[in-house]
């Protein structure tokens, strides 16, 4: 099944884009001399490739934050469905709020999942009455993350049993 994923990518990258990009998604701040010798390219060829990478499929670097540790304790994820005429004022609404790390328009009956931060459940509390006195909410799922598992792991070096040369 892992083979099938990746001759999925190979229609748009090859494979040396797929090495450099699997090396970069394990850890991207480590130097181009360990990635080359780990999966086994040249760093002027990593180099060359990172930077055609970055115009084209690489949207955003970035760092993932350990929320708890900068004291934000309650992470949600919000599930929203709103009235059609104020999907975008809801959109800029939550565009605009402080405790917004991700924003996805979605399908199957909602508009929006949002993953939210806050320091405290009240806080959280807070915030979702006063938006709901600011919109009307055709229905809302409120989902605590209570323990992270996994993140950013598609196309993850290791996923893809590089060192076994699945790929």
């Amino acid at each position: 099944m892992m083979k099938d994923k990746v001759m999925n990518i190979e229609k748009y990258l090859d494979k040396q884009d797929i090495l450099v990009l699997a090396g970069l998604r394990k850890n991207a701040r480590e130097k181009l001399t360990t990635i080359s010798r780990r999966i086994q390219l040249p760093v002027s060829t990593i180099y060359d490739r990172m930077a055609h990478l970055s115009k084209t499929v690489i949207k955003k670097k970035t760092i993932l934050l350990d929320f708890s540790r900068i004291g934000y304790n309650t992470r949600i994820i919000l599930v929203l469905k709103v009235q059609r005429e104020q999907r975008d004022e809801v959109k800029k609404f939550l565009l605009k709020s402080e405790n917004l790390n991700n924003l996805y328009k979605i399908n199957n009956g909602f508009d929006f999942l949002c993953e939210m931060v806050f320091e405290h459940v009240k806080d959280m509390e807070d915030f979702i009455e006063d938006f709901e006195t600011k919109f009307k909410v055709l229905h809302r799922d409120t989902h605590y993350i209570i323990d992270e598992i996994e993140r950013e792991c598609f196309l993850d070096q290791d996923r893809m049993f590089i060192k076994n040369k699945m790929i």
